[in-house]
């Protein structure tokens, strides 16, 4: 087939590893306890750089959220699953890859499950390889607006006995239930297979927990935070509290005990109100708690699941403790530094705190605290300088006249061919052949001579044995 006037080129174009931070911190603690009883910690490490391309000024901003894991029996933190965005020094083009959420099927550090997004690609993902797509429009990674995360909702979680997970899909106003076991996740191949299933299955309102002590006890949230609950898992749902909007939850080591913090909003001002349920959430059942004097909103709140009526709250200043179901609280510690996150070891006297400059251990009984981790003060080394994979992204733009640009990420040096072909199969054009080295790459395919329609290309890695293709579409 003759093709006049096509011209590829391609550019190396590694988002910037270098560059002015601009802002990092620590956030999001979380903790679980394995079968050893090892704790495992899991943070965030949030760093937004400033970066000036040399070849054309063009100032790119990348930033990096990536998950830590911190070991407790051997001391030692590593990276779980990056998080990041990276602009590339060529307008609108950049690569990202996210972590929105995160869990790990019985307390099992290798049967992990994430939700993840890779550009435009957004679902369920799992150790063993097996995926769920929500079929979801494009919408580019972006910088936080906040100058620090506080927590949010969980996009899934597993219910007690370990049996199923429980999905809130970003377009929904509801919950599905997946098995636990991603092997039984059902395949979904296009959009309309993928509103098709999640129609059949979705429930109200939002699901945000399930009673430990009794599998068949549902709490859920409306979109005006009215707290709600089932009895019969999620067939029938009663209202709880209306009383304002329920954004922090907890339940007691006595399953009966549920605590809450309420929102209202009162002459343009957002007041806090902590409330606890001696009924197990029931309608009716729920009392004023009295926050302690100089407490500015709660935003963390733990109950230590080994001991009745030990709850845990802080804002971004002060943590405090109660021994009596939050009837009284005690002020336990002002770090130096706001804080983050908040996990308590059960059966123990250990609160983990996570402020956006360090992650400790403090000692209940004693008052002793134990640094584990501090941010650091220069430039650790970087752990997305190079892919994790071999990644083939979608052409951009898509469709195209006359050009488009055909991007791929190399995880080691490997020989790469890069081809064009119609639908029929036909090669139309040999893109790359040749040995490239690790990182990102960017091909534009230009041409007028094609005839309007579907064309595919396909990135052979020979070195690391992968094959991947996708489709483009031309429109004269």
């Amino acid at each position: 087939m003759r093709l006049a006037l096509l011209f590829i080129f391609t550019i190396l174009l590694s988002f910037p590893a270098k560059g002015q931070v601009l802002e990092k911190y620590f956030h999001e603690l979380r903790g679980m306890e394995d079968s050893t009883g090892t704790t495992h910690l899991f943070y965030r490490h949030y760093e937004r750089k400033k970066f000036t391309c040399p070849d054309n000024n063009y100032v790119v901003y990348p930033n990096k959220n990536n998950v830590f894991h911190y070991n407790s029996t051997t001391d030692t933190d590593s990276i779980l699953f990056n998080d990041y965005f990276g602009p590339w020094c060529l307008y609108d083009e950049y690569d990202s890859e996210s972590v929105e959420d995160y869990g790990f099927i019985n307390n099992d550090l290798n049967k992990w499950v994430i939700t993840n997004s890779a550009g435009c690609n957004f679902g369920l993902k799992a150790y063993t390889g097996s995926v769920f797509n929500f079929f979801l429009p494009c919408i580019t990674k972006s910088n936080p607006n906040t100058s620090i995360f506080y927590t949010s909702d969980r996009l899934f979680f597993f219910s007690p006995n370990q049996e199923s997970m429980f999905i809130n899909p970003p377009d929904r106003e509801g919950t599905i239930t997946l098995s636990s076991d991603p092997n039984e996740w059902p395949v979904i191949s296009n959009a309309d297979q993928y509103h098709d299933f999640v129609d059949s299955v979705l429930f109200y309102p939002i699901l945000i927990g399930v009673n430990p002590a009794l599998d068949s006890l549902y709490y859920a949230r409306d979109l005006f935070g009215n707290l709600y609950r089932s009895t019969n898992y999620s067939s029938h749902f009663e209202i709880a509290d209306s009383s304002g909007s329920h954004v922090l939850t907890a339940i007691d080591s006595d399953s009966s005990v549920i605590y809450s913090v309420i929102i209202n909003k009162i002459n343009d001002r957002s007041v806090a109100t902590l409330k606890r349920s001696d009924s197990f959430g029931e309608y009716g059942s729920w009392a004023d708690l009295s926050s302690p004097e100089g407490l500015n909103r709660i935003r963390f709140m733990v109950a230590d699941l080994s001991r009745n009526g030990h709850l845990f709250i802080a804002d971004s200043s002060y943590i405090y403790f109660s021994p009596d179901y939050g009837d009284n609280f005690e002020l336990l510690l002002a770090p130096d530094d706001k804080i983050s996150g908040l996990y308590k070891k059960p059966d123990s006297e250990l609160l983990y705190v996570l402020t956006t400059d360090e992650l400790f251990e403090l000692n209940i009984e004693s008052g002793t605290t134990t640094s584990l981790k501090t941010l650091p003060v220069s430039n650790e080394p970087e752990p997305k300088d190079f892919p994790k994979r071999v990644v083939l992204h979608q052409n951009y733009p898509n469709p195209f006249n006359p050009s488009t640009n055909i991007m791929y990420s190399l995880p080691s040096d490997t020989y790469v061919e890069l081809k064009v072909y119609d639908r029929l199969g036909r090669e139309i054009q040999f893109l790359v052949n040749e040995y490239q080295t690790k990182g990102y790459y960017s091909v534009r395919f230009r041409t007028h001579d094609l005839a309007s329609g579907v064309y595919f290309y396909q990135l052979i890695t020979r070195d690391l044995g992968e094959v991947h293709s996708k489709k483009m579409f031309f429109i004269k």
